[in-house]
């Protein structure tokens, strides 16, 4: 199987967005450029240091006050970037940095199929932009970038900005990727279930779950308005 690669940003500008709040009280959005970078060791601290840190403050507050605890917050990327078979099998994992620090990371795969995608496994904000009861979340719309980048990361790989995933649950579902379906109509083809996903385990866990796979105009389309002024 081909290596996926990681393309230069340019032409496009993914970047965090957040607002400013003015002195006058009037508001303003401004934003911090994106950097993207294979996981290696030598990124590893932030994963298994800053972000285990901050996940666990946040898992232990909503256990604490028996708040519902997301699915992602569940996930361990200080392991899932670095386990050594699931990197020999394919999985690529990107990390993504806002002014040098970690603000979220992507678990990517090429597909074997006759037609292959960019497969999805993982997108996650840093746990120190989640809204909650100990901070608030500094961007605003970080989660869009990612996936944009990951349109043009199956672009640049010669997969047409084909770009494929699960809905971990229902909420992830309609709060996130209905949002980009409504931003840019005809973004993704008609749902899907049954379909398991390059992962080993897909066949046991992805079954059932909601798969969403971008059209290439879609895609496209979504992806031309990170574009460069």
């Amino acid at each position: 199987m081909t290596p996926l690669t990681l393309p230069p940003t340019r032409p496009y500008n993914f970047a965090a967005p957040f607002i400013v709040n003015n002195q006058d009280g009037s508001w303003h959005r401004d934003s911090i450029p994106l950097t993207f970078h294979l996981a290696d060791e030598s990124l590893k601290p932030w994963l298994n240091k800053v972000w285990k840190d901050m996940r666990s403050a946040v898992h232990e507050s909503l256990t604490l006050t028996t708040s519902p605890i997301p699915k992602f917050l569940q996930w361990q990327p200080w392991q899932l970037c670095y386990e050594a078979a699931q990197l020999g099998a394919g999985r690529t994992p990107i990390l993504a940095f806002a002014e040098n620090h970690i603000a979220g990371y992507l678990n990517v795969w090429r597909t074997s199929d006759a037609t292959p995608v960019l497969y999805i496994e993982h997108l996650c904000l840093s746990p120190g932009n989640l809204e909650t009861k100990l901070w608030k979340s500094r961007f605003s719309g970080l989660g869009w970038s990612l996936f944009a980048y990951a349109i043009h990361m199956s672009q640049e790989n010669g997969l047409g900005g084909r770009v494929g995933l699960h809905a971990a649950d229902a909420n992830v579902l309609n709060s996130v990727y209905r949002a980009y379906a409504r931003a840019v109509p005809g973004l993704f083809k008609a749902d899907a279930t049954g379909i398991a996903g390059p992962t080993n385990y897909g066949p046991m866990k992805n079954m059932t779950l909601t798969y969403l796979e971008t059209t290439e105009k879609g895609a496209e389309q979504f992806l031309e308005g990170y574009r460069n002024a």
